[in-house]
């Protein structure tokens, strides 16, 4: 039998020694015992350096030349960057010239570049399964600034 006595200081009130507190367990909803998953990333989570957005255009640029429809208007490209999956609409637009070699009078015909570019239409957050509404603006501001066309 433990015969240590315990005496309240100043500090502390006397517990009544008939009042019992009774526990039980609550369910809850929200302590699954799982780590907890952001809803709303902050901005440094899906904001990209300078030096991305860069290597982004230079990829959608390799993408369109290794394909045979890269002279076409309109085409859609896809990438997966990190873990975001970027969806790119290629504008093209050319006009026939005539010029250069000539043979008895006849030109040949030249293709004269007049609009060649690409604009970002989606970004999708893979992670957290949502859009990105800001980012294709952000990288197409980025992509007239540079002059990257």
């Amino acid at each position: 039998m433990n015969t240590t006595q315990y005496h309240p200081t100043g500090r502390m009130a006397p517990m009544a020694a008939d009042t019992e507190e009774e526990l039980y367990d609550v369910p809850s909803e929200y302590i699954t015992g799982c780590e907890e998953r952001k809803t709303h990333p902050s901005l440094n989570e899906f904001s990209l350096s300078d030096y991305a957005k860069r290597l982004i255009f230079d990829s959608f640029r390799k993408m369109i030349g290794a394909d045979s429809r890269g002279d076409m208007d309109g085409e859609r490209y896809e990438l997966e960057w990190g873990s975001y999956h970027i969806t790119a609409v290629h504008h093209y637009e050319a006009s026939e010239k005539r010029g250069g070699d000539s043979y008895m009078g006849f030109c040949e015909t030249y293709a004269e570049v007049a609009r060649d570019s690409i604009e970002i239409v989606e970004v999708w957050d893979t992670v957290y399964g949502c859009n990105r509404p800001t980012l294709p603006g952000i990288l197409n501001k980025f992509y007239e600034r540079k002059k990257l066309y």
